[in-house]
């Protein structure tokens, strides 16, 4: 049985209320990840928020769930919890500009892997972000762009020197309950078009 290990960001500060960010990775022996494996994806999950931190409003804040769900690739079922034995601090955004909330940027991360006929691909919303962020015309600046996937890099990358691979999973369903499926990420981008979210919880 493989496995997927589960990261878990939590985000507050604004009125949006909390908000959830979920990321996926796998060791090199898609198996439980060990105390080790948690502290180095935890520290590369924070390496993103730090990236883009001067792109969030200072009221906002990211904190780490101290424990790491590791579940069954094909069906979900939960297999351990681990401990974060050493947690990223937390980070807070850094300017003080205008923003609305709810509203952002998100962030694709690509694979290679086909399921269905379609490639497999993944999301991370950053909101909210402040106004500065945006052009004129309402479109997600170039410059912030570059610093998201910049961040988003700092994070693949950081699991790769850690020997961990960032994944995108694919969920099972009620109709394929056994369909689950791991895609490492290839490559990410960031849509110039602003994100907007109902709820936090991505």
């Amino acid at each position: 049985m493989a496995t997927v290990n589960i990261l878990t960001t939590h985000i507050a500060g604004d009125i949006g209320g909390a908000g959830i960010c979920r990321l996926h990775f796998t060791n090199g022996g898609a198996t439980i990840a060990t105390s080790s494996d948690a502290n180095t994806a935890a520290a590369s999950m924070f390496d993103m928020w730090n990236g883009a931190k001067a792109l969030f409003p200072n009221n906002i804040n990211f904190t780490c769930d101290p424990i790491v769900q590791a579940v069954e690739e094909s069906t979900g079922g939960l297999q351990a919890e681990v401990a974060i034995t050493t947690v990223p601090g937390q980070i807070f955004g850094t300017t003080s500009f205008d923003y609305a909330a709810g509203v952002g940027a998100r962030g694709y991360w690509h694979t290679n892997t086909v399921k269905g006929r379609r490639l497999v691909r993944g999301a991370t919303f950053f909101v909210p972000l402040t106004a500065s962020a945006f052009t004129s015309g309402g479109q997600v600046a170039g410059g912030t762009i570059t610093t998201l996937i910049a961040a988003m890099g700092d994070y693949a990358g950081a699991l790769v020197s850690g020997s961990l691979q960032g994944v995108i999973w694919s969920r099972p369903t009620p109709a394929n309950p056994s369909g689950g499926l791991a895609a490492p990420i290839a490559a990410w981008s960031v849509s110039t078009v602003p994100a907007g979210l109902r709820t936090r919880r991505s």
